[in-house]
C-alpha cells in the first residue's frame, strides 16, 4: 500500500509532481494536456500568494486544497477549493488534507464557499460539519478557533470597523 503524504506545497515541489487522472471539478484531468492545465492553475495560484496543499501518492498529486487569505478578517483563511481524484475519494484523504491544514491554522477563523458537484451537497455539508465547520449563510461555512480568547482579535477588529462605519454614516448625513 502506498503512503499518502500531505503537505503545503511550494513551486519547486509542485514542479516535481505528476498529476493523477481523475480530477473532475476544477479542471478535468483526463489526458496529459488537461493535467498540465490543472498544474498551471495551481502554479498561478501559488504565484498569486495563495497556499496550495497537496495529497501525494508515489510522487503524484491525488488531491489538492487551495487556500487564500480572507481579506474581510485579517489573519483568517478561506478554502477556495478542495478536490480528491475520483478513485481515491472515500478513503479519508480529504479528511487528512483538511486536518493537516486545520492543525496549522487552529487559532484562525476559517471560511469556505461551497461549490458542490450536483448530488453531493448533503455529503459535503456533512463532511465539513464533521470537521467543525458550521453554516454561516447559504453556501458559506465557517470554523472558529476552539479557544474563545483567540476570537478577541476579530471581535476588536469588527468593533473598529463598526466604529468606522458609524463615522462614515455621520459624514454622509452631514453632506446630504
Amino acid at each position: 500500500k502506498s503512503q499518502i503524504i500531505i503537505k503545503k506545497l511550494d513551486i519547486k515541489q509542485l514542479e516535481k509532481l505528476k498529476v493523477a487522472e481523475g480530477f473532475t471539478r476544477w479542471v478535468r484531468s483526463t489526458n496529459e494536456k488537461s493535467k498540465k492545465e490543472l498544474k498551471h492553475v495551481l502554479f498561478s495560484r501559488l504565484m498569486g500568494g495563495t497556499e496550495v496543499w497537496g495529497a501525494i501518492v508515489n510522487n503524484t498529486l491525488v488531491g489538492f486544497m487551495i487556500v487564500s487569505s480572507w481579506t474581510a478578517l485579517p489573519g483568517a483563511k478561506i478554502i477556495d477549493a478542495i478536490e480528491i481524484v475520483k478513485h481515491y475519494r472515500g478513503k479519508g484523504i480529504g479528511s487528512k488534507l483538511l486536518n493537516s491544514f486545520l492543525n496549522e491554522y487552529q487559532d484562525s477563523v476559517i471560511g469556505l464557499l461551497l461549490y458542490p458537484e450536483a448530488g453531493y451537497e448533503d455529503k459535503l455539508i456533512k463532511f465539513y460539519k464533521k470537521h467543525g465547520f458550521e453554516d454561516l449563510e447559504e453556501g458559506i461555512m465557517i470554523r472558529f478557533p476552539s479557544k474563545p480568547e483567540k476570537l478577541m482579535v476579530w471581535v476588536k477588529y469588527i468593533q473598529d470597523l463598526r466604529n468606522l462605519y458609524d463615522r462614515l454614516l455621520k459624514i454622509i448625513r452631514v453632506e446630504t
